[in-house]
């Protein structure tokens, strides 16, 4: 990740978990109820739901190097706690979307 990078915004999945492992440079990790900046080679886990919600951020001059499992399943739901807004998707998340694909962006009521 560049300086000034992001990976994506403030999110929740509920339907999969990730491991960040941080390889080089320090990012800073925001969650629901904290931000602090991440050293190399920490290891943080985000289970599904809000309890996991992330957004990573490189706030420094130096370049970031991250490495984020995911347990890949669809399909999947996002909650993005900043706007309220929804993203349901019968797909597997980090992949494009197949023709006629569910893929809606919601609001929440």
């Amino acid at each position: 990740m560049s300086p000034g990078g992001a990976t994506f915004p403030l999110h929740a999945h509920f339907h999969n978990e990730e491991l960040l492992i941080v390889l080089s440079g320090r990012p800073t990790l925001e969650t629901l109820s904290d931000t602090r900046t991440l050293e190399p080679g920490e290891v943080v886990a985000f289970p599904a739901g809000r309890t996991g919600a992330h957004k990573l951020t490189n706030d420094t001059e130096e370049p970031v190097r991250l490495l984020i499992a995911s347990t890949m399943l669809a399909p999947e739901i996002n909650l993005f706690p900043e706007t309220g807004e929804l993203w349901v998707r019968d797909y597997v998340p980090g992949h494009d979307p197949q023709d006629g694909a569910f893929d809606v962006h919601v609001q929440q009521p």
